[in-house]
């Protein structure tokens, strides 16, 4: 046998061992989207009879010559986070597919707090006593005003009483509702179009008025939305 004839039988038996071996060894197609199926990119790990990695390019990579048996594969998305599958099968000779799904983004919240000082007031000192002039002491009454604000009843979740406010020719007219309930006012509505809503009412009794005028009316609400028009005379 001549000395070509020779390495060409070595180079022969190589290759065919090469491909024997690549045969017996299997393969993983991996695909990686987003929520709305779009590709992402991340890096793909696996670990098991032998440990390979790969970086996907528009979402899929594929890792070759693995041998056959059970594989552990994590995938590393852009953001941080990691996605696992524990165990996954490779035959011989073949090629699996798997795709991967990007988890939704974690949504942070961040919370502010502001401090509010109270303003100082100053306090007056009293007038000095002037030497050789008389005085007179006296007590003044003074009364001090509690202003209460009151509830927007013209917005909420439920409807409670709504009505019309028209005067005696039936022509609409616009103001501010007052509902009273044992005679304290509890809240406001705004009218539009000479329409108004108030809600989220308790059950009782209560008094509708336009402010600034006399005309009013009493009603009582049970849970049930009910119709109160006030006519202005």
């Amino acid at each position: 046998m001549s000395r070509y004839a020779f390495n060409f039988m070595i180079l022969l038996v190589i290759t065919l061992f090469s491909l024997s071996a690549a045969a017996a060894d299997g393969s993983i197609s991996v695909r990686l989207t987003d929520q709305k199926g779009r590709s992402v990119n991340g890096s793909v790990n696996v670990s098991g009879p032998v440990k390979k990695d790969c970086r996907a390019s528009n979402g899929r990579c594929v890792l070759r010559s693995l041998k056959p048996g059970e594989y552990r594969i994590t995938v590393k998305w852009p953001d941080g986070q990691k996605s696992t599958r524990k165990s996954f099968k490779v035959l011989k000779g073949r090629t699996a597919s798997i795709s991967f799904k990007a988890p939704e983004q974690k949504k942070t919240t961040t919370t502010t707090t502001v401090k509010t000082i109270a303003p100082v007031t100053p306090v007056m000192a009293a007038p000095a006593a002037v030497s050789g002039v008389k005085t007179k002491t006296g007590t003044t009454d003074s009364k001090s005003s509690t202003t209460t604000k009151v509830a927007n009843l013209g917005k909420g979740k439920k409807i409670c009483i709504t009505g019309r406010t028209t005067d005696s020719r039936g022509r609409s007219i616009n103001g501010t509702v007052e509902v009273y309930k044992g005679g304290k006012l509890i809240g406001t509505a705004s009218t539009r179009n000479g329409r108004y809503s108030i809600y989220d009412l308790n059950e009782g009794k209560y008094k509708i008025q336009l402010k600034g005028q006399k005309s009013s009316k009493t009603v009582s609400y049970d849970t049930k939305s009910i119709t109160a028009n006030l006519l202005i005379k």
